[in-house]
């Protein structure tokens, strides 16, 4: 499974920061929507749209309640070989004497049929990963 043929990305972000976000106040993202799709100088599948949320932590209130997402699962494109996905980041702003802190969790369920063209290519031993 190969996707070559992407010309672009399109992402979409928005913002959910409380009154209180500093400029090292730690950070949080997550992916809400995933889409393949075809733009007025491409083919159908050419382009990748992503939706995702951002935010801080100054406020005790999740990110996801703020943005109003009940699930942090998205359905993916099947060209993908994935049926769904949660994508998430964190990011910890440093300072002078630390370097910034971050990091991307990645959960993505396979197809799971054999005869799928594109059905992810995992060896047993990963697919719990």
């Amino acid at each position: 499974m190969s996707l070559g043929h992407i010309k672009r990305y399109e992402i979409t972000i928005t913002g959910f920061f409380g009154e209180d976000a500093e400029e090292d106040t730690f950070r949080v993202g997550s992916v809400t929507n995933v889409k393949l799709v075809g733009g007025a100088d491409s083919e159908p599948g050419d382009i990748i749209k992503v939706n995702a949320i951002v935010g801080d932590t100054s406020t005790h209130e999740p990110l996801r309640e703020r943005a109003k997402v009940k699930s942090s699962t998205v359905d993916m494109p099947k060209e993908t070989g994935c049926s769904e996905a949660s994508i998430s980041t964190t990011v910890a702003p440093g300072g002078d004497d630390y370097p910034d802190l971050n990091g991307v969790i990645i959960e993505a369920k396979a197809s799971e049929a054999e005869d799928d063209p594109n059905a992810a290519i995992i060896p047993e031993s990963k697919r719990e990963k």
